[in-house]
């Protein structure tokens, strides 16, 4: 009776085991598709905040030797109307780019260390807007070496949260890889549990005709009841 009671006690419990590996596994592949698309997406991100940057610096840096060139003419010669024509098409690559940099930078980062590296940087990039916003090419130019400065460790920063991978992803395999361990750890104890009882049946299986040899070679003992 109750080696017929522990098969089915036994075939139960590995089906489970394994429906519970399979599972894990099941869950962490969907959770690794979806965290993979969302780091493609930041990559990309990352990507076109440094077009952005290199394009602000590098119109501003049009701007600037145009007005240097405009400023050593001579008063007759200046044209204020004629230098605004020129540099019609770079002020829209500023301001584009300006606003683009703008929607990229999270003010609200949640990570402490994000949060400086955006403050900084936002922080450098007001200080160039405000020189241009009142005509001071040249010092919007010089103010340009900051926002590059303070642009290099975002990016780094980004960079490395993308290789790191999304916390959901992190989060997901730590639960799958502990799924993975405990159903290992079943699996090896189911089949101990197997290996004993193997071992009890089989020498529950051999007492049985020594007793009977014996009883045969001595009728006249008494029976176990």
């Amino acid at each position: 009776m109750e080696s017929s009671i522990s098969g089915p006690i036994l075939a139960a419990a590995a089906a489970i085991a394994a429906a519970a590996i399979a599972g894990s596994f099941s869950y962490l592949n969907l959770i690794t598709a979806k965290e993979s698309k969302v780091s493609e997406f930041r990559q990309q991100w990352i990507d076109a905040l440094r077009a952005s940057i290199a394009e602000y610096l590098s119109a501003f840096s049009y701007i600037s030797i145009l007005y240097k060139h405009f400023s050593e003419k001579d008063g007759e010669k200046k044209d204020r109307f004629e230098m605004a024509k020129e540099v019609q098409d770079t002020y829209s690559r500023v301001n584009r780019s300006y606003n683009d940099i703008i929607l990229r930078i999270n003010a609200a980062e949640s990570d402490p260390e994000g949060q400086k590296l955006n403050d900084t940087f936002l922080a450098a990039l007001a200080q160039t807007r405000e020189h241009y916003n009142r005509g001071r090419y040249m010092e919007a130019f010089r103010a340009c070496d900051a926002v590059r400065d303070a642009g290099k460790p975002l990016l780094k920063f980004e960079w490395k949260r993308v290789k790191r991978g999304e916390p959901s992803y992190n989060k997901a395999k730590g639960v799958a890889f502990s799924v993975l361990v405990a159903g290992l750890v079943a699996a090896v104890g189911l089949a101990v549990l197997v290996a004993v009882g193997g071992v009890a049946v089989e020498q529950g299986g051999e007492s049985a005709p020594l007793e009977l040899k014996a009883r045969e070679e001595n009728p006249k003992a008494p029976q176990n009841q």
